[in-house]
């Protein structure tokens, strides 16, 4: 699949949806957490389909993901199948999604499967450093794609059967150090549904 014209598509603009738990099958929703004073002026959102639940800042544009991701491979900036964020002041986005995967899948494994897909015009950083997402082991990378003057880091994550891919993709004009403090602003948020 050509991804380029994909990569090139911001998340669509449709109207934010609600926040709160919401119990999907095979999925235990989460109790919602009362929101500290920073947060007041935040975003909540929970994804019915990936079982996670985040908090963005309130310029943050949201839509949730349509349909489940069966590919398990990544698909562009931010394809119907992933919830997306999109930042409506400097054109950053955050994508998200997860798809079941074997039990025996190492973390190693499933960021191997996830850096292969990877368009041949996007220049993966490698190896993959170690981090944390909601208390459980993931690993985190970069990627450039200069014909798209895009950039991102991606960070992959397993929880209870699922593999979770996250990309935040921005324009090269902004700096990784500034794309990293926002991306970890909003991961510290982040808390996957009890399994």
């Amino acid at each position: 699949m050509i991804l380029a014209s994909v990569l090139a598509t911001a998340c669509g603009s449709e109207t934010p949806q609600p926040s709160g738990a919401v119990s999907t099958p095979g999925v235990q929703a989460t109790t919602p957490r009362s929101p500290t004073s920073t947060e007041a002026a935040s975003r909540a959102f929970t994804s019915e389909l990936y079982g996670f639940e985040l908090v963005l800042p309130s310029r943050w544009q949201t839509r949730a993901a349509s349909t489940p991701w069966v590919s398990g491979v990544l698909e562009g900036r931010c394809p119907s199948d992933w919830d997306c964020f999109e930042d409506t002041t400097d054109g950053r986005t955050l994508a998200v999604a997860a798809i079941g995967v074997p039990e025996n899948t190492t973390l190693e494994e499933w960021q191997a499967r996830i850096h292969r897909s990877a368009p041949d015009f996007c220049e993966d950083s490698d190896p993959p450093s170690e981090t944390t997402l909601d208390s459980e082991r993931a690993l985190t990378w970069t990627t450039v794609c200069e014909v798209e003057a895009l950039k991102g880091i991606k960070l992959a994550a397993l929880h209870g059967t699922r593999g979770y891919m996250f990309l935040f993709i921005s324009p090269t004009t902004t700096s990784l150090e500034s794309d990293q403090a926002v991306f970890d602003s909003i991961m510290s948020t982040l808390h996957f549904a009890a399994r």
